[in-house]
């Protein structure tokens, strides 16, 4: 299960960038704490890079299906219960806390979002002390004998509604329990505010963490000029850093720059392209790329005769559901990883019976992913082709509009 959802998710974003799994301890009882924002895509990113199988505490509300039930705790999946599932949460989560410890006891690992919710991308919310609560009983349990481990992940996405955008994990250095132990012996009440807040800043420091809300809009709107540099990780440090330089500008320069931002913003929406298409057609101009999507465009059809159903199908029934963007990527990934195998597995009898031979029938789904890499490949010249002059002037406009104002 783990090589199926890595090779699924290889294919599923455009790149993927994986730091810090140095820090992962290789054994032993270990809790993985992250951000969350990306519905179930963040539990399986952050069990994916590494050879630890993790256990997962999820909401306790998608448990009510009997059937979703059994499937979940099959994948080591448990409930975890909030104060607005109108329960007493301490007598609800009593057992699966007992559960949590025991199957720590053995070694293993859980994976938690202290959130407690669906978070905001790129601002961590308050933690909810499940997490230390967890950590501290197992401490007490074991005697403070047992070394535990809590490993922050920070999960950043480039986009929630495209296949084929950006997606960042960072794990950092894990925090000792066993450090806590004076602490703990000095104030038992104050121990979870101590670890929680612990979390709390090295997750910060993992997620390119906004701290105050109102300055979102205008994060989102830098961390879109992807043209700027070419690993998302970069460009997230250079939205940083531009953040704090535009919450400087005076009123008037601010102005400005929002303007800017509209009218660029604005046709990148309409003509569905990204600031990398423009930046890569100012740099080499559109003859190139008009070329090679003319050249290679019969490539196309056997792309859409193996791969178009499993890929429109699904965007095509999400677009229709009517769900939170928060569970848009899991949908889409979940819909489509089942959508590939079952369309190939179909194209495969279909081709081997009216052929009468296997060996195109392999062949052909075989070719799936690689027809796959070329489609993105192809959609990029297109992109590139379909920029617009003037759509590269008010991309020049508003990088001089930020450019003047770094000077100021």
């Amino acid at each position: 299960m783990h090589r199926l959802m890595y090779f699924a998710f290889r294919r599923f974003y455009r790149k993927m960038e994986v730091y810090g799994t140095g820090h992962i301890p290789e054994s032993g009882p270990l809790i993985f704490t992250m951000n969350h924002s990306n519905a179930v895509i963040d539990p399986v990113m952050v069990a994916m890079f590494h050879k630890r199988q993790p256990g997962f505490l999820t909401r306790s509300d998608v448990f009510r299906n009997s059937l979703l039930n059994r499937i979940f705790r099959s994948f080591k999946m448990l409930p975890i219960y909030r104060q607005r599932d109108g329960v007493n949460t301490i007598e609800a989560n009593a057992p699966i806390f007992s559960a949590v410890t025991d199957f720590l006891k053995k070694g293993g690992a859980i994976v938690i979002a202290p959130e407690g919710d669906k978070g905001i991308d790129h601002h961590l919310l308050p933690l909810k002390k499940g997490s230390a609560r967890i950590a501290i009983r197992f401490m007490l349990e074991c005697d403070w004998e047992t070394p535990l481990y809590i490993c922050p992940a920070g999960l950043s996405f480039s986009e929630y509604f495209r296949v084929h955008s950006d997606m960042i994990a960072r794990y950092g250095e894990p925090i000792r329990i066993n450090d806590f132990r004076e602490a703990y012996e000095k104030n038992p009440e104050d121990i979870y505010r101590l670890i929680t807040e612990r979390i709390a800043e090295s997750l910060k420091r993992l997620m390119w963490n906004v701290e105050r809300e109102e300055d979102l809009p205008c994060f989102y709107k830098l961390k879109r000029l992807d043209g700027v540099r070419p690993l998302f990780s970069q460009r997230l440090d250079w939205a940083m850093e531009m953040l704090e330089t535009v919450k400087q500008f005076p009123a008037e320069k601010k102005k400005r720059l929002e303007r800017c931002f509209a009218l660029y913003l604005k046709q990148l929406d309409k003509r569905g392209l990204h600031d990398r298409h423009v930046a890569a057609t100012a740099r080499s101009g559109r003859k190139a790329a008009t070329l090679a999507a003319i050249v290679s465009a019969p490539l196309l059809l056997p792309d859409l005769l193996i791969n178009g159903i499993p890929r429109y199908l699904p965007r095509a029934i999400v677009r229709s559901m009517n769900v939170h963007p928060h569970f848009h990527s899991s949908l889409l990934f979940g819909f489509m990883i089942l959508a590939f195998p079952l369309w190939y597995l179909l194209f495969f009898l279909f081709v081997s019976l009216s052929a009468g031979c296997w060996l195109p029938a392999v062949l052909l789904p075989l070719a799936g992913p690689f027809l796959s890499r070329f489609y993105h490949w192809w959609n990029e010249q297109r992109h590139r082709m379909l920029v617009p002059p003037s759509l590269i002037r008010k991309r020049e406009h508003l990088f001089a509009a930020l450019s003047s104002a770094d000077k100021g």
